[in-house]
């Protein structure tokens, strides 16, 4: 069998099986169907608001009504074998991440780079003209790294995200000492440390104390924010100005807060800094080694067999 042959043989199998998935009727969930006949009695009992009743739909395009459901459910499968986690965990880790995206946007993206790498791999079998075999191998290479691509971008940004966190930490901690000692009750604290700076720490406490001056309690703001950040060290400041928001704050413990942040970065620092020092002295081994042994193997007939 030639390469063009299993590949179009690949694409027809893929196309007749979506063909297949289409033409099957997906079940309408039961809620979706009573929905308009209820919904007018529950907003007179106060339980859903006057919005609920209107088509989510309306204003939507054909295209994405016919094909809508079919990609979802294809983007969950997907991402139940890529990522394995629900919904809840990846919409945590997009928070964490600092995208703005939904879980169904993130997912979708996902599967369309994975089908756009399977054609491209596919395409470039095909062109140069290789067997099936090779075919089917880079058109599943490329499945794997278009289904891995978002994922390994996520980790990336949560990791870049953490650092920078813990790198502001100290800073935070300080400065918000400060401002207690100067008289600031915690909520003024923070509201000039949101005014004066600016970073991932600030962000966070900034929509903490938005939602404290809109009526939420200081537990429940700080206890979302332990929740999701990424890093360690910031759910341990959040807790500790949730403790001492109602008593006027605690400047020393901010300051003995600031001083271990900083002695983990420097521990960090110094883990980065041995791990720099290998990798520029691997080349070293790597080509000079092998130089200086043959430099030495030169001498060792003469020495041996007097030649």
């Amino acid at each position: 069998m030639s390469a063009q042959v299993a590949a179009i043989a690949l694409f027809a199998a893929v196309a007749g099986w979506c063909l297949a998935r289409a033409m099957v009727r997906q079940p309408r969930p039961l809620a979706a169907r009573v929905q308009p006949y209820t919904a007018g009695h529950r907003r007179v009992f106060g339980t859903v608001r006057a919005g609920t009743a209107t088509d989510s739909n309306a204003g939507r395009p054909g295209v994405t009504l016919v094909f809508g459901p079919l990609v979802r459910q294809l983007a969950n499968g997907l991402a139940t074998v890529i990522d394995a986690s629900s919904s809840t965990s990846a919409e945590l880790r997009l928070r964490q991440a600092g995208l703005d995206l939904t879980v169904e946007q993130y997912r979708t993206r996902q599967l369309a780079y994975t089908t756009g790498a399977l054609g491209a791999g596919a395409l470039l079998g095909v062109l140069l003209g290789r067997s099936a075999g090779v075919v089917l191998l880079l058109t599943v290479a490329g499945g794997l790294w278009g289904a891995t691509r978002w994922r390994g971008r996520l980790d990336r940004l949560i990791a870049k995200r953490r650092d920078r966190m813990r790198a502001e930490l100290y800073t935070v901690c300080q400065l918000l000492a400060i401002y207690l000692r100067t008289g600031d009750t915690p909520a003024g604290a923070v509201d000039r440390l949101v005014r004066r700076t600016r970073g991932e720490v600030t962000t966070e406490l900034a929509g903490a104390a938005a939602e404290i001056r809109t009526g939420a309690s200081v537990a429940s703001a700080f206890e979302r924010l332990v929740s999701t950040t990424p890093e360690p060290g910031a759910a341990r400041l959040y807790r500790l100005l949730s403790s001492t928001w109602t008593a006027g704050g605690d400047d020393q413990a901010l300051f003995a807060l600031g001083e271990d942040m900083r002695a983990a970065r420097r521990e960090d620092l110094a883990r980065l800094m041995a791990k720099r020092e290998t990798a520029m002295a691997l080349p070293l081994v790597m080509v000079i080694g092998p130089i200086l042994i043959l430099f030495v193997a030169a001498a060792i007939p003469h020495i041996v067999f007097g030649r």
